[in-house]
């Protein structure tokens, strides 16, 4: 070996030196994709935002209408679902929950409000309560709803029900259970009895129908409620198919949440989900004028609302 290719060993200070620089270059190559990460997260939170984002006259309009919530109060978010059997045409609030998660007492609600209950509408007088969405859309069926609830509203959501079955394919489809088989010729699928995984057209017939049951409406609001919770539980449990669900359902969602409200919700309706209590408010049917009303039962009402409030469990009467 000649002595121009000899190299002394390091010594003990240089090799300290060299495994430090090793050690700078991980920790800043690693850092640089921590930004990258984040930065990818963030503008794709800013787009799904921007496509949940309602329009500036109708933000306007609904921001007049709900109410911040204090710090240490339980959260109300209006829950709407929408359906346009005609493509591109007019939408009907078919569902409508009020959606409250009490953080303090670790407790939440998804109370469904009949759509045909009887209850006054401004400007309207006393009407269908989904008629205040026709009437007005969300910044008149807010209020609507704060009135007949008696609570203060502090977020919206409304969902348009085509995209119900995109979500649930979006996730593999959904796990869930009922006793009853049909077929759907409107969206040509047929539902099936059994304790089974439902692709989204069939889960879409499970939440629509109200003719194959015996309780009518008042079973396709207590299987709306399963369904929904049913797709969040899943959902906790498979972060790999968030992207996907929430991109499809930033595209048929409207709401006057930021991102970071609702991720908030989303986190605070997961750790609730053990504890969360599910009714509807009673109606009793009745005609007027020719027209199918239900007469919402006020003492039971009440007693709802009151259970509500006190982060207690919801009365018998509220029962689905």
């Amino acid at each position: 070996m000649s002595e121009a290719s000899f190299k002394p060993p390091l010594s003990r200070t240089q090799k300290l030196a060299r495994k430090r620089r090793r050690l700078k270059i991980a920790l800043l190559s690693l850092l640089i994709i921590i930004v990258i990460a984040l930065f990818g997260s963030y503008v794709w939170l800013r787009s799904l935002q921007g496509k949940m984002a309602l329009q500036p006259r109708e933000a306007a309009k609904i921001a007049k209408v709900v109410k911040k919530p204090n710090a240490d109060e339980a959260v109300n978010v209006l829950l709407v679902g929408t359906d346009s059997r005609v493509a591109n045409g007019p939408s009907r609030a078919d569902s409508i929950m009020m959606l409250r998660i009490d953080e303090k007492r670790g407790i939440s609600y998804l109370v469904s409000i009949p759509r045909d209950s009887r209850v006054h509408i401004a400007g309207h007088g006393m009407d269908k309560i989904n008629h205040a969405w026709a009437f007005g859309g969300a910044p008149l069926l807010i209020p609507t709803v704060s009135r007949f609830m008696g609570i203060d509203t502090h977020y919206f959501l409304k969902v348009d029900f085509v995209s119900f079955a995109k979500i649930v394919d979006a996730m593999g489809g959904v796990r869930f259970a009922t006793d009853k088989e049909w077929y759907d010729g409107e969206l040509g699928v047929e539902v099936r009895a059994g304790d089974r995984l439902r692709a989204g057209k069939e889960a879409l017939a499970l939440v629509r129908n109200r003719h194959n049951f015996a309780a009518g409406d008042f079973a396709r609001m207590q299987n709306q409620q399963a369904f929904l919770v049913a797709i969040s539980q899943q959902a906790a449990g498979s972060y790999a198919s968030w992207p996907g669900i929430a991109s499809t359902m930033a595209t048929y969602s409207k709401t006057n949440m930021d991102t970071a409200t609702m991720l908030k919700m989303a986190s605070l309706m997961r750790d609730t989900q053990s504890n969360m209590q599910r009714g509807r408010i009673p109606t009793r049917g009745t005609s007027i004028g020719g027209v199918y009303y239900g007469i919402p039962e006020a003492a039971a009402k009440e007693e709802i609302i009151a259970a509500m409030k006190q982060g207690a469990p919801l009365p018998p009467s509220a029962s689905p």
